[in-house]
Parts: C-alpha cells; sequence; structure tokens
C-alpha cells in the first residue's frame, strides 16, 4: 500500500487539453487573448472587459455601448444569446465602441454657416 502512495505521487497530473484561444481586439486596438475555458460566463467576460480598460472606456463598457465582431463577417455577435454562443475558439474577435450623436438639424449655409430661419421642409437658395 506505502508504494503504491509513493507510486502516485511520482506521476505528473493529466495535462488539459485546452482548445484555441480567442484572439481579441479591443477598441484601442490592442490585442489580447483568452481561452474559453476560463471566461465561460457573460460575468467573467465583463470583468476581462473592465480589465481591458480601467480608466478610460470603462464608462461605455458598464452601459454595454460597445459592439463584438468576429472578423470578415458582417454581423454583430449577439449579447442576448447564451454565452456558449459567442466566440469560437481560433477566432478573432474585434470590438469597437458605439458613440449616439443628437443632430439638430437647422436651416445654415453650408457655406459661412449663417443660420436662416427657412422652414427645413422647404428648399432654401443660398
Amino acid at each position: 500500500m506505502e508504494r503504491a502512495r509513493r507510486m502516485q505521487a511520482r506521476e505528473l497530473p493529466k495535462q488539459m487539453c485546452r482548445l484555441p484561444a480567442v484572439i481579441f481586439i479591443n477598441a484601442q486596438n490592442q490585442i489580447s487573448h483568452f481561452h474559453v475555458e476560463n471566461i465561460n460566463t457573460a460575468e467573467a467576460f465583463m470583468q476581462f472587459l473592465h480589465a481591458q480598460f480601467p480608466s478610460i472606456g470603462s464608462g461605455k463598457v458598464d452601459k454595454g455601448e460597445f459592439a463584438i465582431r468576429r472578423r470578415n463577417e458582417a454581423t454583430e455577435v449577439d449579447m442576448r444569446s447564451p454565452f456558449a454562443q459567442w466566440f469560437v475558439p481560433g477566432g478573432e474577435y474585434h470590438m469597437s465602441f458605439v458613440f449616439y450623436t443628437v443632430v439638430k438639424q437647422t436651416a445654415t449655409c453650408p457655406s459661412c454657416l449663417v443660420p436662416s430661419n427657412a422652414n427645413l421642409e422647404q428648399e432654401s437658395q443660398w
């Protein structure tokens, strides 16, 4: 019995067979890698993003104002779907921040930018 215990102690632990890492390029064009075995929930991924943006961009991450796309694909990763469907091991993903602007339509001269009192629905000649 003692001999069997010593033999077990000498054996190396079995190594994990890891899937290829996900290549992640964040909104600041920094490349990082993660394994889906380590980041396997939406909460863990959000913590990963917070680590990517400790100061600048953390507000965008908190509000969910970002988009992630797989390389050479036109559609974004659907963040409402189950997390297991977000990333494919070995895939390359690009992140971008989403910015919203409020456009106030005014009638202004395109050359000198003088505002006009003209109705926006009517055509103006300058």
